[in-house]
C-alpha cells in the first residue's frame, strides 16, 4: 500500500519537475504529463480517501464552469468539436489540485521546479539574445523580425518567458539561496536580462505582461518594491537604448502599438484586426447569451456565416481576448464564473494595500505575491490573449494556480482564506 502511494508521489513530483521543460519541446508531451498526473492524482485520492483538496472554493467554481462549459458544447450547433475539448478541460484545475499536492507531500519539489524552469530560462536567454544579435538561432529560427528559439514557427517565446518569470521569482524566494545577498544580485540581474530578451522578441502582449508585473509587485507594498523600482528603471532604461539603435525592433514595439491602438491619432481603442475579432466575439454572444456557441467553435461559426467574411468583422480560430472567447462561446454564465475569480484576486490584492498602509499585519509574503501577479496577468482583460481552451496555455494558466492554492493552505503567514 505504501509502496504504491510512494510511486504515485514520485511520478507526480517528476511529471511536475519535467513539465516547465516539456513545453519548450511542444504539446505531445506536456498534454500526457498533465493527463498522466490527473488521472493518478484522482486514483491516489479515492484510495487513500484523501477528499480534502477537492473540499474548496476553487474546485468549486471551476467544476461548475466545467459543467457549464460542456453543456454548452452539447447544445451548440457543431456538438462533436465543442464537446471533444470541454469534456477534458477537468484535468487542467485537477492538475492544480495535484500541484498543491505535491508541494505538501515532497518539500524538495520548490527547489527542484526553481532550477527546471531557471535551467529553461537560461537555455531560452542565451539563445534569444544569440539569434537577436546573428539572425539566427542555434535551432535554425530566423524570423527577421520575432524571436522564437526553440518554440519554431510558433511565435511564443516571450510569451512562455513573461508568464513564467513571477513564478520562477516567487520560487526562487521560497528556497534558501535567496537569503544570501549575491544570490539576489544574481537573480536581480538575470531577471533584468530576461526582461529585455522578452521585448527584443517582438511580442508586445509578453512585454505588457512584464510591465504589468512589474507594476503590480511595486503597489504591492512589499519589502522588495524599493528594489523592484530600480529593477524597473534599468529595464525600461536598456530597452530604450535597444530601440534607439534598432529601427525595426522600435517600429514594431512602440511605433506600430501606438498607431494601432489610435493613440497617434486621437485615442481609439484597438488595432483594427482586433477589432474585427472582438465584433465577431460580440455579435455571437449578442445571438447566444445564455449558453453562447460552445467552446472551441468560434472559428466554425466565423467561417460558416457570410456575415463575418467582410469589414468590419475579421475572423479567426478565436476572438484574441478571454472574457469575450467566453462571452461568445460560453455566455454570460461562463464569462461571470471566471470574471468572478479575477475580481476576487483583485479584491484580495486591495485587501493587501489596505492592511499595509494602515499599518496593520502583512495580508501576503512576497512568494504569494509574485504567483498572484502570474495568475492575473493570465485573468487580465484589457491584452490580447491565446485560446482560452488551447491545452498549452491552460497548462500555463493552472501551473501557479496550484502553488497559490498550497501557500493559501500551508502557509501560516498567508491570512488570505483559502479561494
Amino acid at each position: 500500500m505504501e509502496k504504491v502511494n510512494l510511486i504515485i508521489t514520485n511520478t507526480i513530483f517528476l511529471s511536475f519537475i519535467i513539465l516547465p521543460v516539456s513545453l519548450v519541446s511542444g504539446p505531445l508531451i506536456s498534454d500526457f504529463l498533465i493527463s498522466l498526473t490527473t488521472i493518478i492524482f484522482i486514483f491516489y485520492c479515492i484510495k487513500n480517501k484523501e477528499y480534502k483538496y477537492f473540499k474548496n472554493k476553487f474546485f468549486l467554481i471551476l467544476f461548475i464552469f466545467y459543467i457549464w462549459s460542456f453543456a454548452c458544447s452539447m447544445l451548440s450547433e457543431f456538438k462533436l468539436i465543442s464537446s471533444l475539448k470541454s469534456i477534458v478541460y477537468f484535468r487542467f484545475f485537477i492538475f492544480a489540485l495535484a500541484t498543491w499536492f505535491i508541494f505538501e507531500k515532497k518539500k524538495n519539489v520548490i527547489k527542484y521546479s526553481f532550477f527546471s524552469i531557471f535551467a529553461c530560462f537560461c537555455i531560452l536567454v542565451a539563445d534569444g539574445y544569440f539569434q537577436y544579435f546573428t539572425g539566427e538561432s542555434i535551432t535554425g529560427s530566423n524570423n527577421p523580425l520575432r524571436i522564437s528559439s526553440f518554440f519554431g514557427d510558433e511565435l511564443i517565446y516571450g510569451s512562455y518567458l513573461s508568464r513564467f518569470l513571477p513564478v520562477l521569482t516567487a520560487l526562487f524566494f521560497l528556497t534558501k539561496y535567496s537569503k544570501l545577498k549575491k544570490n539576489q544580485i544574481f537573480f536581480s540581474i538575470f531577471i533584468i536580462i530576461t526582461s529585455v530578451i522578452i521585448y527584443l522578441s517582438g511580442e508586445r502582449a509578453a512585454f505588457l505582461f512584464v510591465l504589468f508585473t512589474f507594476l503590480y509587485l511595486i503597489v504591492m507594498l512589499n519589502k522588495y518594491s524599493k528594489h523592484i523600482i530600480i529593477l524597473f528603471s534599468i529595464i525600461l532604461t536598456s530597452v530604450g537604448v535597444f530601440s534607439l539603435n534598432n529601427e525595426k525592433i522600435s517600429d514594431r514595439m512602440i511605433k506600430r502599438t501606438l498607431e494601432q491602438a489610435g493613440i497617434s491619432k486621437g485615442i481609439s481603442n484597438f488595432s483594427s484586426h482586433h477589432k474585427g475579432h472582438y465584433l465577431v466575439a460580440w455579435d455571437l454572444f449578442k445571438n447566444n447569451k445564455i449558453f453562447g456557441v460552445g467552446p472551441k467553435n468560434f472559428q466554425k461559426e466565423c467561417i460558416n456565416n457570410k456575415k463575418y467574411q467582410s469589414n468590419p468583422y475579421i475572423c479567426t480560430n478565436h476572438p484574441h481576448n478571454t472574457y469575450l472567447q467566453l462571452l461568445s462561446e460560453t455566455g454570460i454564465v461562463g464569462f461571470i464564473i471566471i470574471s468572478y475569480l479575477f475580481f476576487y484576486l483583485c479584491y484580495v490584492s486591495l485587501k493587501h494595500i489596505y492592511n499595509k498602509i494602515l499599518g496593520l499585519p502583512d495580508f501576503m509574503d512576497f512568494p504569494f505575491i509574485c504567483i498572484l501577479s502570474a495568475i492575473l496577468i493570465t485573468l487580465w482583460p484589457l491584452i490580447p490573449t491565446g485560446s482560452f481552451f488551447n491545452n498549452y496555455i491552460n497548462i500555463i494558466y493552472y501551473f501557479p494556480i496550484g502553488i497559490l492554492l498550497w501557500l493559501q493552505n500551508n502557509k501560516s503567514e498567508n491570512l488570505i482564506k483559502p479561494i
